[in-house]
């Protein structure tokens, strides 16, 4: 599993390119802004999902949500403590792969 931190703010950002193998995706604002995410870079906080501080989401693929983005972030103001959790299949794209 791969984690990682980052800073989201005003400007939209990549929080998780496009890869088919990633079955999960978990974020957490450990910051004291509000981030949003969204697939759609162009519009990220007028239609993004909103992430308050502190507060969580998760995708999980075998539950139907698409981990797999891309995801993107933004703040409407100030900056924000990301942390993001990933788990990816050992599967070569495209193989059957168990989830």
């Amino acid at each position: 599993m791969a984690t990682r931190a980052m800073i989201a703010d005003t400007t939209v950002k990549l929080l998780a390119p496009y890869d088919p193998r990633r079955l999960t995706l978990a974020i957490y604002n450990n910051g004291t802004n509000t981030a949003f995410i969204s697939k759609d870079p162009t519009e990220v906080t007028a239609n993004g999902w909103p992430i308050p501080a502190p507060g969580a989401i998760a995708f999980t693929k075998r539950d139907g949500d698409e981990p797999e983005g891309p995801w993107y972030v933004q703040t409407l103001g100030g900056t924000t403590d990301l942390r993001i959790v990933e788990g990816f299949s050992t599967a070569t794209p495209g193989s059957a792969e168990v989830t």
